[in-house]
């Protein structure tokens, strides 16, 4: 049963607190979920919800998407520049044939087809982070 949801990084993590109908313990556990795929991401470390009590499972979140997590949680004021979206943190091979990870040729084709092209592009754009989170550690 989902018990609370909180949107960590505007647009794109939130965080889920749930109790488990399966679990013998029915102590609250929290994970991160990637808001444009809807994809679990992980769970939080101890130390970033030890002061609510609750349990945390053995797989930990990435340690490049904590840390990237932390960084977007940081007041504005603390921070030199405007930090970019998820999107522009992406390293790919063949920079001259993609962009994020998307074919410049086919972006260059969905160009001029209006919403349906920008509707695409946003499909695109899930599918590589899609990608990416499944590329995880897992125990």
């Amino acid at each position: 049963m989902i018990m609370d949801t909180k949107q960590l990084v505007e647009g794109e993590i939130w965080s889920v607190t749930f109790a488990s109908s399966v679990s013998s313990s029915k102590v609250p556990e929290i994970f991160y979920v990637l808001e444009s795929t809807c994809e679990v991401i992980g769970y939080p470390s101890i130390a970033l919800d030890s002061t609510r009590g609750l349990s945390q499972p053995s797989i930990p979140v990435r340690v490049d998407w904590s840390d990237y997590i932390g960084t977007r949680l940081l007041p504005s004021s603390s921070l030199d520049s405007p930090l970019p979206p998820l999107m522009e943190h992406l390293k790919w091979m063949n920079h001259e044939e993609y962009s994020k990870g998307i074919s410049h040729l086919w972006l260059r084709r969905i160009r001029n087809e209006g919403e349906l092209g920008l509707a695409k592009r946003v499909v695109a754009e899930r599918y590589v982070l899609a990608c990416v989170v499944g590329n995880r550690f897992v125990v």
